[in-house]
């Protein structure tokens, strides 16, 4: 364990030993492949509460951030009631990165950017309005329910879903979506109106 770096400044080598020792992979393995709960202790923060903010214009120099981004954190977070427009660029809205704690994520308003999500962790997906996005999420990283959201495009470019995303349209063909189930939503685009989303 000498000259390892300190995972935060405030825990001691010595102090998070006993959980390194409980399994035997490498810290990037422990990190990256673990359950959270063999480290979730070991997590700077949880039961964080962002909520009544506008968030724009961020990212204009940096490339890997996003509006709202949780990373490493404990569970029962929550980002609600926030307003947050031109994110543009490849960077998304609100972002759940390696090893978020279980977040719940609703009445956001977004407008104007890339992706409403960027998930790679588990959550509550729960009316969020998107208005001008490109797509909605990411590739799949983790099985993601999304529920009573409203998405809007009024921009020139047609609206499009991610990579891996499964719509259902009038005509039998199938288009994608990165969530596992998607309930009670509505999706327009006037340059896609034919195509809808079941639920």
């Amino acid at each position: 364990m000498k000259n390892r770096r300190e995972w935060v400044s405030s825990l001691r080598v010595e102090e998070i030993k006993p959980y390194l020792d409980k399994v035997k992979k490498t810290l990037a393995e422990k990190w990256l492949n673990s359950d959270i709960s063999e480290f979730e202790e070991l997590l700077h923060a949880r039961e964080n509460r962002i909520e009544y903010n506008e968030i724009y214009r961020v990212m204009l120099e940096l490339y890997d951030g996003n509006g709202i981004y949780f990373s490493g954190m404990g569970k029962n977070n929550v980002c609600a009631f926030n307003y947050i427009h031109d994110v543009e660029r490849n960077n998304g809205m609100i972002r759940l990165d390696d090893n978020s704690g279980y977040t719940i994520i609703e009445n956001n308003v977004v407008d104007g950017g890339r992706l409403l999500f960027e998930l790679k962790w588990d959550g509550k997906f729960d009316n969020n309005f998107a208005l001008n996005l490109r797509s909605i999420s990411n590739k799949q990283w983790y099985p993601v329910a999304l529920q009573r959201c409203v998405f809007f495009n009024s921009r020139s470019t047609p609206y499009k879903m991610a990579n891996d995303e499964k719509w259902v349209t009038e005509d039998g063909k199938k288009v994608t979506t990165t969530f596992s189930t998607v309930s009670n939503s509505i999706f327009y685009d006037p340059k896609r109106s034919k195509e809808f989303a079941p639920g």
